[in-house]
């Protein structure tokens, strides 16, 4: 054997040892209906919509707010579930790793994430979002080997038509903005490497277990950040306070915990694709909550990322999802 061919076994070797420790553990019989599924990922979708409002509303700055978020919901969900020390004890050394590194990749999601309203617009960000399902592709075929079919492909075109067509005339670039457009690329893509590292704890403990101990953790790593760069975290005008209650409950304690929950069972892409839905549903709030008039434009863009939903999840629907993912990593 040459060189180059004994080098490119040795990789191969490795890529498969690397996949084999992150595959699924999911049984098709403990699976949820797709019913169920679809029916929390709706919830979870509608439930994510307000994090763009509430987190403008609440006006604080970026790891207080995120560091509030993150260890409000974890104490929330310590006082549903209480087999947090089981579930820990249960881990191997290297799935109590991976929690660790969850938990920072949520703080800097969040963290980029809230910091991008500072320096960009909501139209630029809600652009940005189409990014998350194409990293979730990515990761999904690479990490998972999951396919990417033509409907995923489609979806996505569709998605990024749509979120042009709505934020087309509100959008503006300046050199502050691409800072915030920047930072609003970054957090989706630590969502996606969250999702990836979550995806492979969650059939291993509880849902109230999993968003304690990630949740948790990411709030201690937001709250060092806070006290090191020296954010004052009290000070803020009480309707500070209470939008960040709305994120804690409302954002994170039921969107998050929903796509939490269908995590394990259907695709990586599929659990990313639905937060194009955001503007679509963002819209509809405003035109049924705040009088607000329906512009065509907006109208033909949530037509279309309606579409690249219902588009995006089909392959799942027909049972080409989760269910083929082999649980082997953690025997």
């Amino acid at each position: 054997m040459t060189n180059s061919a004994h080098n490119r076994h040795i990789h191969q070797s490795r890529l498969e040892h690397f996949h084999l420790h992150l595959a699924v553990r999911v049984s098709p019989s403990s699976r949820p209906s797709l019913l169920r599924l679809f029916g929390t990922l709706t919830v979870g979708t509608i439930a994510i919509s307000t994090s763009a409002p509430f987190i403008k509303l609440a006006g604080m700055r970026p790891f207080a707010l995120a560091s509030g978020r993150l260890l409000g919901v974890a104490i929330l969900y310590a006082l549903v579930g209480r087999d947090l020390a089981s579930a820990w004890r249960g881990l191997e050394r290297c799935e109590r790793a991976r929690a660790i590194f969850a938990g920072m990749f949520l703080a800097a999601h969040l963290g980029c994430w809230i910091w991008a309203f500072e320096f960009t617009d909501l139209p630029s960000a809600v652009l940005l979002l189409v990014l998350q399902p194409l990293f979730a592709a990515w990761f999904g075929s690479f990490v998972f080997r999951e396919k990417v079919t033509s409907s995923a492909i489609t979806a996505v075109i569709l998605a990024i038509a749509g979120l042009l067509i709505i934020t087309f005339d509100d959008l503006t670039i300046s050199p502050t903005q691409l800072v915030g457009d920047a930072l609003a690329a970054a957090a989706s893509l630590f969502m996606v490497i969250f999702m990836s590292l979550g995806r492979t704890l969650r059939p291993r403990m509880s849902l109230p277990a999993y968003m304690t101990m990630t949740y948790g953790g990411a709030g201690v790593w937001s709250l060092i950040l806070a006290l090191l760069m020296g954010v004052p975290l009290l000070g803020y005008p009480t309707s500070s306070y209470l939008w960040l209650l709305g994120l804690i409950f409302i954002t994170t304690g039921v969107g998050h915990a929903a796509f939490n929950y269908v995590l394990p069972h259907v695709r990586l892409f599929t659990v990313n694709i639905a937060t194009v839905a955001e503007p679509a549903l963002s819209i509809l709030g405003a035109v049924l909550f705040l009088g607000q008039r329906l512009t065509v434009y907006e109208l033909m863009g949530g037509i279309l990322l309606v579409a690249a939903l219902f588009v995006g999840v089909r392959d799942e629907k027909q049972g080409t999802a989760a269910t083929q993912i082999e649980q082997v990593a953690l025997e």
